[in-house]
């Protein structure tokens, strides 16, 4: 027995060190192909201008326009401390080791659910499979959205371990590397105690505080002036940009109302309509999400419900839908969703729900295969420009409220960590 035990560990250490090299000589190939142009670049771009004293959302560098917060710009300070291709390198590395952590940290939290370890296995197997061309889309552009990802599913523990200044420290870091985790802030607030609202002030504060001390008082109120002008109020105002690589709500209804400026001789449109009407159809449709994803976790809250995995799975989908810009490297948060779709309480016996929980499984076995090399060029511009991803996650949303709804109580429910 001691033998073999030495033996499954050694294989255990050497497909590790495979693994590792595969991740490395990846990662070395994409560094390599980085330019000026890449997306990469641009948080190159803004780590070199705020650690120069340049303005952060001007252009400065020639790198594609900044849409971050300051204090991300104050983090990317480390990518400027090396060429462009060796810190793309660097962080092409890092991102492979964030991806197995995402794997961990997910496969943790439904741990609290699912006891028996061979059916927690499957399911993160089959959920990896399921959303890993949006972590492969990832790493090939060499994005941060796994490490918003990461940070979200350490906030998650950390509230279930009870320990809310934490999760609410994670939260707010990822809030202020990229803005759409603010729902989980907004979670956090439902959620949590009295203090939990003060406690992310408090945090919001202190990060915030940083880029200020560092560039000078001054500097850093122009940065967040400039960040409000450049990227908040123009989506406020209803900036949409409605590339058929873009699946947020608002991209998806632009398309199938309003004909294609993108000058890629594709036009989406289904339905002839003003742009006042469709301007009104996403503020509708915005208003009504937003206040069934807020709608559920009040209700769960007031009625002292268990957080459930469907109810953490409406808030990451919110995150996709309601936000302005969702490229595909955002969609690396669907190994979450995935996993509480392939997830099957085991009081579920209605045929109907069997059926639906099928269809949406082999919606995404089908989508997860949708590429350029697979289906080719004109077909994968119709696979984003008819929002195949955009109306798969919206039935996902819809199943999960109401699975939440009805189903509350049984296998699904989180029980809190008491370690």
């Amino acid at each position: 027995m001691k033998y073999k035990g030495k033996r499954i560990l050694f294989w255990q250490y050497l497909t590790g060190l495979i693994v590792a090299g595969i991740c490395i000589v990846l990662s070395i190939s994409i560094g390599n192909q980085t330019g000026i142009y890449s997306d990469f670049a641009v948080f190159w771009n803004a780590g070199n201008n705020f650690l120069h004293g340049n303005a952060l959302y001007s252009g400065i560098g020639g790198a594609c326009r900044f849409i971050y917060p300051p204090f991300a710009a104050w983090l990317f300070q480390v990518f400027a401390l090396f060429p462009l291709q060796v810190a793309a390198t660097l962080f092409g590395i890092v991102n492979f080791i964030l991806y197995f952590l995402a794997l961990y940290l997910t496969r943790k939290v439904f741990g609290y659910i699912i006891e028996d370890k061979k059916k927690l296995n499957i399911a993160l197997f089959v959920s990896a499979l399921l959303s890993f061309r949006y972590f492969w889309y990832h790493f090939h552009f060499i994005q941060l959205n796994i490490t918003v990802f990461v940070l979200c599913l350490a906030g998650i523990i950390y509230f279930f371990k009870g320990k809310q200044t934490l999760s609410a420290g994670f939260f707010v870091l990822a809030t202020l590397i990229k803005v759409f985790p603010v729902f989980f802030l907004i979670w956090l607030v439902l959620r949590g105690s009295l203090k939990t609202p003060f406690i992310i002030l408090g945090f919001l504060f202190f990060f915030s505080i940083i880029p200020l001390i560092n560039r000078g008082f001054s500097q850093g109120i122009s940065d967040l002036k400039d960040y409000n002008t450049t990227f908040i109020q123009p989506f406020e105002h209803g900036r949409i940009e409605p590339q058929y690589h873009n699946h947020s709500l608002s991209s998806a209804i632009y398309k199938a109302t309003q004909h294609s400026n993108e000058g890629d001789g594709y036009d989406y449109r289904i339905f002839d309509v003003s742009m006042n009407t469709t301007n009104l159809i996403y503020k509708i449709s915005f208003i009504v999400l937003f206040g069934m994803t807020f709608f559920l976790v009040i209700r769960n809250r007031i009625l002292k419900l268990g957080i459930t995995a469907y109810e953490l799975s409406v808030i990451f989908l919110a995150m996709l839908l309601l936000c302005g810009i969702t490229w595909e490297y955002h969609l690396v948060t669907l190994l979450f969703v995935y996993m509480s779709l392939v997830t099957k309480p085991a009081k579920i016996k209605s045929r109907v729900a069997t059926l639906i929980r099928m269809l949406l499984f082999l919606s995404a076995v089908a989508l997860s295969i949708v590429g350029k090399d697979t289906v080719g060029d004109r077909y994968f511009h119709y696979f984003g420009g008819y929002n195949s991803l955009t109306i798969l996650m919206l039935w996902l949303f819809i199943c999960f409220f109401f699975c939440d709804i009805f189903l509350q109580g049984i296998p699904m429910q989180l029980k809190k960590d008491n370690e």
